[in-house]
């Protein structure tokens, strides 16, 4: 993956979630995606990747990148799955979400 796709990635998750009221709250660890608004974080995460790789890899560099942000950041809102658990804590917001994938992309750049 190159640093131009990683990026697009990115944008491509943020263009899904542009707002509060098109971004929720992760429910469940194995929930399916849906197709319309509102969407979570994981979700939006898994079809940026799909819709620039062609496929979803869950240990790509972006998402790891990711998890490190979410950790050097977040780290009380972290688990076992780092995006997940901050994608469902109650006290996650869409500017902390939106703040760490423009994080994210700041350092592909």
């Amino acid at each position: 993956m190159t640093q131009t796709q990683k990026v697009q990635v990115l944008l491509e998750t943020l263009k899904l979630i542009p707002t509060p009221h098109q971004w929720r709250h992760d429910v469940s660890f194995e929930e399916a995606c849906n197709d319309a608004p509102p969407i979570t974080l994981s979700c939006a995460l898994e079809k940026g990747h799909i819709a620039v790789m062609g496929s979803y890899d869950n240990r790509s560099s972006v998402m790891n990148r990711l998890r490190f942000i979410i950790y050097v950041n977040y780290f009380w809102r972290t688990g076992i799955h780092p995006i997940y658990s901050f994608g469902k804590h109650p006290a996650t917001t869409h500017a902390e979400v939106v703040g760490v994938l423009q994080k994210a992309i700041k350092t592909f750049q």
